[in-house]
């Protein structure tokens, strides 16, 4: 948390907690993303949020090197499979390398222009509600197949999406 306020991602962030894990709103400010280096400590705490750390990056200018993402492979569904095909397809520069220290990392040169595709859920719910997100950001439709996985654990997601972008032309199969 307090890396990512340092890193200036985010303006407040009032934490709550609850039986089964910390919760919180964030409130974001707009502002040009720039690549970081993600460290293996931070992807253990935010291993959730990955996936949707991963869009950005694609935004951000410079390279993003997120290091020790291991357990992304036994989450819902193999993350780091489900996000690089997705991103891919949009056209992301994205890949998977192996470093000396921490194993295998992911890397992603940001500031591309990235284009609609269709892409999968893979039947995990933050593969699919990153892949949204992306949508929200590029030119052309991102059509995201497989979205009854988001009920799972975000079943108003679609709503506040929407909310968030009322013109973006969302495409939710």
């Amino acid at each position: 948390r307090s890396n990512l306020k340092e890193k200036d991602c985010f303006t407040s962030l009032a934490m709550t907690k609850s039986a089964y894990e910390s919760a919180g709103d964030i409130i974001v400010k707009s502002s040009k993303l720039k690549g970081v280096t993600i460290s293996p400590e931070e992807v253990i705490l935010a291993i959730d949020e990955i996936p949707v750390i991963m869009v950005a990056a694609c935004f951000a200018k410079g390279r993003t090197v997120i290091k020790g993402i291991e357990e992304l492979r036994v989450k819902e569904t193999d993350r780091i499979k489900s996000m690089l095909t997705n991103l891919r397809k949009i056209g992301a520069d994205i890949k998977v390398e192996v470093a000396q220290v921490e194993g295998k990392c992911i890397v992603i040169n940001g500031g591309k222009l990235l284009h609609g595709a269709r892409v999968s859920s893979f039947g995990d719910h933050r593969t699919a509600m990153s892949m949204l997100v992306a949508g929200l950001g590029i030119k052309g439709k991102v059509i995201v197949t497989g979205l009854g996985c988001i009920n799972k654990s975000f079943p108003n997601f679609e709503n506040l999406l929407r909310r968030l972008k009322p013109a973006t032309p969302l495409v939710m199969e």
